[in-house]
């Protein structure tokens, strides 16, 4: 068996040009000066070699979704399981980082959309009980008041009007007038 200078070898037919053609890639990878060699070289080999099995799965037949039900049912050597197993994995390898920053920046922006909405809700509940509370308070203290001065003027200690002694505070009457 050949050697190469990587670690992905095959044998046979499709994964034979598979595997020249991204030994090509490897091979003819460009240096980049400041930038990981895996960014440039890694990911065209991974898309190489992965589009020779996505294109084998594809001439079996459609390719089911990874993990639904009708990729379960697929036997494992059938090679539309493993396609959709590599799509899957590109995507996640194309998008992933960004795919997670979209995912938790679309549940921030639903969690704070929900905070607002019962920040709302709570606000206009706030404002019916203040407004009942303020309502009550008033009958409250009208009622008091009522009751404190019919408890006065139960007791003949409310102030029955008229004048007023300047010096003994006491109320003048007709006799102290004279």
């Amino acid at each position: 068996m050949p050697h190469h200078d990587n670690e992905y070898h095959h044998t046979g037919g499709a994964d034979r040009a598979a595997a020249d053609l991204a030994d090509y890639v490897w091979r003819n990878r460009p240096a980049i000066p400041g930038q990981p060699l895996r960014l440039a070289t890694e990911g065209r080999y991974a898309r190489a070699w992965a589009r020779v099995l996505i294109e084998r799965g594809r001439q079996a037949g459609p390719l089911p979704l990874f993990g639904s039900a009708q990729w379960c049912q697929l036997a494992d050597d059938d090679p539309r399981k493993a396609a959709s197993a590599i799509r899957a994995a590109l995507a996640w390898l194309r998008e992933g980082d960004d795919l997670a920053f979209a995912l938790a920046r679309e549940d921030y922006e639903r969690r704070r959309a929900d905070d607002e909405y019962w920040s709302q809700r709570y606000a206009e509940r706030r404002q019916i009980v203040d407004g009942l509370l303020e309502d009550i308070r008033v009958r409250e203290s009208r009622d008091d008041h009522a009751r404190q001065a019919n408890e006065r003027a139960r007791r003949g200690r409310d102030y029955p009007g008229g004048p007023v002694d300047f010096w003994t505070g006491h109320a003048h009457t007709e006799e102290g007038a004279a």
